[in-house]
């Protein structure tokens, strides 16, 4: 009896060193042990060294993809320097590579821990590779920092992560039909115009997702309208525009369609085979282009926020109908676009 009262001890002894082993375990080399890591195959480890003059805004950066119950989930786990200590909340822009464009939102419960997210899939999501494109939150003192997929990139983060699904649809949806009467104008002069376009889609289905309808003007502005599609898989698009909308041609650029699956079409071959425009014939009609008079970009360090700043200052005018929205596109000097609204309509 005493004999097998040894080895049942020693069964547990050993139970528990096997136990406190596998806890320990680190697969990655990050860091974190497998148990707390949301990517345990996947290290987070920055290129920034921790010695380097500059904090870190971002110490670690994971994103993989797993599967709970059969559904493919994207998975995030991002830890930030002391600089983010008043905020809870992020915003991450992911995209299956050239395809539709999800944002979500990580978050933690308090300043210690990291921004994570398990988002799950479509069932059906289409296989190929996930990529982040932007992230953002506020810092300590209320200013919005982003960081775009090059930014994350040059940091040394890997921001994509591939899914292998057994039950991947990759098939695009696509236009069957578009109908409409075209431009007319509504009492108040400003010009209408609604569009029904049909739409089918042989694999995950459309009913729900969101889709766009763009026109191009007389000018060359992109116009764009949205609409969900219904049970029946329409789309009912309309456009109220400005009383000084321009007079002209204009013209479908593309009509962008998404399934659930994350598949995306932007109809070219659709419109080449079926191009399409309306007329419109506006009496109070604007053709003149705004002018920008003056413009400057100045650069300065801003030691409250310990942030370097560009400072843009300019005049944009336009005699009839105004300046609605100016946008600025800046390029990177180690390759790269940051783009702002400087003026949102």
């Amino acid at each position: 009896m005493a004999k097998i009262t040894k080895i049942t001890s020693l069964t547990i002894l050993f139970s528990i060193f096997i136990s406190m082993t596998a806890t320990a375990q680190d697969t990655d080399g990050d860091g974190i042990v497998d148990t707390n890591d949301i990517c345990p195959n996947n290290s987070g480890i920055s290129s920034i060294s921790s010695d380097t003059a500059a904090q870190p805004d971002i110490e670690y950066l994971e994103f993989c993809v797993s599967f709970e119950n059969d559904i493919p989930t994207l998975n995030f786990s991002i830890a930030v320097s002391d600089n983010f200590n008043d905020t809870n909340s992020s915003s991450l822009l992911f995209w299956l590579e050239e395809e539709e464009q999800t944002w979500v939102y990580p978050t933690r419960t308090n300043s210690a821990d990291p921004f994570t997210l398990s988002f799950p899939l479509h069932e059906q999501a289409a296989s190929g590779p996930y990529i982040i494109r932007a992230f953002s939150l506020t810092d300590n003192d209320g200013l919005e920092v982003r960081f775009n997929q090059g930014i994350l990139e040059t940091l040394g983060f890997s921001i994509t992560t591939q899914l292998d699904n057994p039950n991947s649809d990759s098939i695009k949806p696509e236009v069957v039909s578009l109908s409409s009467d075209g431009w007319s104008l509504d009492e108040d002069g400003k010009p209408n115009l609604s569009a029904i376009i049909e739409v089918a889609d042989q694999g995950s289905g459309m009913v729900g997702t969101r889709g766009i309808l763009e026109l191009i003007s007389p000018t060359g502005k992109s116009i764009q309208s949205s609409a969900y599609v219904t049970d029946e898989n329409i789309l009912a698009f309309n456009f109220t525009e400005s009383q000084y909308t321009s007079s002209g041609e204009y013209n479908v650029g593309t009509i962008r369609l998404y399934d659930l699956a994350g598949n995306s079409q932007m109809s070219y071959q659709w419109l080449a085979d079926n191009p399409t425009s309306f007329t419109l014939d506006n009496p109070n009609s604007d053709s003149v282009l705004s002018q920008l008079t003056d413009f400057k970009l100045s650069a300065s360090f801003d030691n409250v926020s310990d942030r370097p700043v560009i400072k843009i200052t300019g005049t944009a005018t336009d005699n009839l109908s105004g300046v609605e929205r100016i946008y600025l596109r800046l390029h990177r000097p180690e390759g790269g676009i940051l783009d702002k609204w400087i003026i949102e309509g």
